[in-house]
């Protein structure tokens, strides 16, 4: 984080949450992202290969997003992972 001494278990808690969040999303969004546009939406393909391809990839864009997030606790906000610079964050 930015700034140890300014870290609160509420900010960390915060912080925890916004990160989270993202990376849950990130994996969800492309996990299902690849299954609608691979068309495995049929009973007959459960047990088909490209699901856990499609898994592996929603796995490292969820990896990436958390790399981002902890990488951006340095740039804005310590309790935020959002990239936006704090001179722009007025929260």
């Amino acid at each position: 984080m930015a700034h140890l001494s300014d870290v609160t278990p509420s900010k960390a808690r915060t912080y925890l949450l916004d990160v989270g969040e993202r990376v849950f999303w990130t994996f969800s969004q492309t996990f299902l992202g690849l299954l609608v546009v691979s068309g495995w939406f049929d009973v007959a393909n459960v047990a088909d290969v490209s699901i856990l391809q499609s898994a592996a990839v929603g796995g490292a864009a969820a990896v990436l997003s958390l790399l981002k997030g902890m990488a951006a606790s340095f740039v804005g906000r310590s309790d935020s992972a959002a990239l936006l610079p704090k001179s722009l964050d007025h929260q």
